[in-house]
């Protein structure tokens, strides 16, 4: 579960780092130089020292007093590689920012002006080769170069068809794990119908249009999104034709358990369904206030579940929000399957969630989810 590390960094300001601890796992600890040993996963959220899953370290400069980066710092993956180098003032971006593939290969590079990016980013291919240029100015992304996999040159100066291929990051129920985004680039803004299609890449290179977007010189003016998607849960804007890095997630300073569920986003994922469906889904006179519940179901080695079960609240329902809940709870088509040797098992899961409504506002944080037998 995501949580802000207030108690944690105050042991970093008493300088208590050997013994800072949070459930017994280890966020961070004292480097040499009066320096910060920070320890995240792939997606910049900070994770146990000795996790499994844990992807890169950090040394650098930490303002204790403010509980802000401050000063140079390095990010470098388990092999020793640098990953990112860059420069915060008081927790915001200053200079250069470097990133690199762990082949040695210049990732992308940013210059940063009091947190704002100033001048040309550049990104590029792991071999090397160019991949795309960008400005940003008053609030609007300029598209300058771009090249494809072949390195011919498809947009100069602000001229020409963008057709780049990117990851999806985090757990997605309708299984795709890479999208194109492709249209016309006028004066370095995007012109026109801009076509958004899931990528399978198997034998042969497969297509599933998702939305059709228009702009007019880089205002998006209209956007069709593909029936057949309309009730799966994805997040629109996250398809860019910007390549992301989630690097500002390590400014949050927010963790997470060592456990595969939370690595992959499903426990965000299923909090996000869960509260897709209260938003569309109206309960007359629904509980104003914080409600626990816990419910256990069993799950096949596929993945498929059955038998929901609502065990636990954090106060007595009536009849009918009992069904209502279930129905909730039935919106989730697939789990992550269970695993025990490095073979999928058949198990029984127990999720607890907090729903905080508001009036008509529903919030619900990442659950928390155990296996009764597998991880």
């Amino acid at each position: 579960m995501e949580r802000v590390l207030n108690i944690l960094l105050i042991f970093i300001a008493t300088l208590t780092f050997a013994n800072a601890q949070t459930n017994n796992a280890v966020y961070f600890e004292k480097a040499p130089h009066d320096m910060v040993r920070f320890f995240y996963n792939s997606d910049y959220f900070l994770v146990d020292k000795n996790c499994e899953f844990k992807f890169l370290e950090r040394v650098g400069g930490f303002n204790t007093a403010s509980n802000k980066f401050n000063g140079e710092f390095k990010d470098f993956n388990l092999n020793g590689r640098l990953l990112l180098s860059g420069n915060y003032v008081e927790g915001k971006k200053e200079g250069k920012f470097s990133a690199y593939y762990p082949n040695g290969e210049q990732k992308w590079h940013i210059t940063f002006k009091n947190n704002v990016p100033v001048d040309s980013a550049m990104y590029f291919y792991p071999d090397g080769k160019p991949l795309l240029q960008i400005y940003i100015h008053n609030q609007n992304v300029y598209i300058t170069q771009y090249w494809n996999k072949l390195g011919q040159q498809k947009v100069k100066d602000g001229e020409g068809y963008l057709d780049i291929t990117l990851p999806i990051i985090g757990f997605t129920e309708h299984g795709f794990t890479k999208y194109t985004t492709k249209g016309k680039v006028k004066d370095g803004l995007q012109q026109g119908l801009w076509y958004t299609s899931f990528v399978q890449d198997d034998k042969k290179r497969q297509e599933t249009l998702l939305m059709v977007s228009a702009y007019d010189n880089g205002v998006l003016t209209n956007r069709e999104t593909e029936e057949f998607f309309d009730n799966v849960l994805i997040d629109i804007n996250s398809f860019t034709f910007i390549p992301q890095d989630l690097f500002y997630n390590a400014e949050l300073l927010q963790s997470k358990n060592c456990t595969f569920d939370e690595y992959t986003g499903f426990n965000s994922y299923i909090a996000e369904k869960f509260t897709h469906f209260l938003k569309y889904t109206k309960f007359p006179n629904l509980y104003n206030g914080n409600t626990s519940l816990t419910y256990n179901i069993r799950i096949s080695k596929k993945g498929v579940p059955y038998a929901p079960t609502l065990v636990e609240s954090s106060r007595e329902l009536s009849q009918k929000e009992k069904i209502f809940f279930t129905q909730m709870i039935n919106q989730i088509p697939y789990y992550l399957p269970s695993y025990k040797e490095g073979k999928p098992i058949d198990d029984l899961l127990t999720i607890s969630l907090i729903i905080d409504t508001n009036g008509d506002k529903n919030d619900i944080p990442p659950v928390q989810i155990k296996r009764e037998k597998g991880f």
